[in-house]
């Protein structure tokens, strides 16, 4: 429930139509454990008041009075009705006094008043140690909010940096893959280009059945197929069939029919890089 105003509680006790009769003054008293000190009073029919009037002006008399007085005051507004003199309707509120030592001290010389006086240092020592944890707690609040705001800040600029990298990385794995598939292609072609041109003349005297090319630069041709179409293994166990002068007669042609594949490896590489380059 929200807190009444003085204005609010002036308002309906001049517009209560419970009471005998309409409400002819108003009083505010400081309260002295049960017993009212009138602070100030309003009768009314000399002047016509507004609520909000006569809430600012008992704010203010309030305020006065307790400004020296120590710690919260209690004070009191009584509404009178049909001439009497007994109010019949009271609003309690509190005004905060001086916090700090010294003040209107009304404390009797006797074992009374140093209770009283305990009570009211107690009041104004949990006072300031209660302001002081309210402070301590704000500035940690105000710090785990800074924090937890730096924190979120990273975080996303970690987000945000990983994705930069994680796509680098893709277009990097997309080139890298594409470089490869270029040079196999590239060596594929180069590769069957090769055989084609190793058979051009065994083919061509086949299918023209004549000796279009020297008969000796088909038979090269065909030996180095062969010895290009087989790894090492498959090569020594070709020459493990054969006989001895067979063999002897092969193993020179096959040996230079490698030297050659060799030496055009080698020419082909630093093309096959360039094209793989071009293609990253």
């Amino acid at each position: 429930m929200a807190r009444q105003t003085l204005d609010s509680w002036i308002n309906e006790a001049l517009s209560d139509m419970s009471q005998d009769g309409p409400c002819w003054m108003i009083s505010c008293s400081h309260m002295r454990g049960n017993t009212p000190e009138e602070v100030y009073h309003t009768k009314f029919g000399n002047r016509d008041w507004t609520a909000k009037e006569l809430g600012n002006i008992y704010q203010r008399k309030a305020e006065s009075y307790a400004q020296d007085l120590s710690g919260p005051q209690t004070f009191c507004m009584f509404a009178f009705y049909n001439k009497s003199n007994e109010p019949t309707a009271k609003h309690p509120f509190i005004i905060r006094g001086s916090e700090e030592f010294g003040g209107l001290g009304t404390e009797s010389a006797d074992t009374k008043g140093m209770i009283q006086q305990g009570m009211r240092h107690t009041e104004i020592a949990l006072g300031m140690a209660l302001r002081h944890q309210k402070e301590v707690n704000d500035q940690m609040l105000t710090m785990f909010k800074l924090v937890g705001e730096q924190n979120a800040t990273l975080l996303r600029e970690n987000i945000d940096a990983m994705s930069v990298v994680k796509d680098i990385m893709m277009q990097q794995a997309v080139s890298d893959s594409q470089g490869r598939m270029a040079q196999a292609e590239f060596e594929r072609k180069t590769g069957e280009r090769a055989k084609l041109l190793q058979l051009a003349p065994a083919l061509a005297n086949q299918v023209f059945g004549r000796e279009i090319f020297p008969q000796s630069t088909a038979d090269t041709a065909i030996i180095e197929s062969i010895t290009n179409s087989m790894d090492e293994n498959q090569l020594v166990q070709l020459m493990s069939i054969l006989k001895p002068e067979q063999a002897a007669l092969l193993a020179p042609r096959m040996q230079l029919a490698i030297e050659n594949k060799q030496r055009q490896d080698e020419a082909a590489r630093p093309v096959a890089d360039e094209i793989t380059g071009e293609s990253s």
